[in-house]
């Protein structure tokens, strides 16, 4: 197998640089932050749904959920709907071979 290279890149031998550990710190703390959120949030959520009535309904009926689920996202992600707005115009591979 060989590797066709589409674009030709400069890029240092370095793994890291000095001025790139900013960078990588403030990534870190961000990423971290948003971890706290989503624990946060999904702990809200799951004491939530043990006390909610709809909750007991899917417990009680499992496969309401998932239908549920899948319908939502057929409806948003269908072409022809708000799913248009999804998608690029240009696919990648019709980009690389340009």
């Amino acid at each position: 197998v060989t590797v066709k290279a589409y674009y030709q890149t400069k890029f240092n031998k370095n793994a890291f640089v000095v001025d790139e550990l900013p960078f990588f710190i403030f990534l870190g703390v961000v990423c971290g932050l948003l971890g706290v959120v989503y624990i946060h949030t999904y702990k809200k959520l799951v004491l939530f749904l043990r006390t909610n009535h709809c909750a007991k309904i899917f417990q009680k009926h499992w496969y309401i959920y998932p239908l549920l689920v899948a319908s939502l996202f057929s409806v948003i992600s269908y072409p022809h709907g708000v799913g248009k707005f999804f998608a690029g115009r240009v696919r990648l591979t019709w980009n690389l071979n340009d």
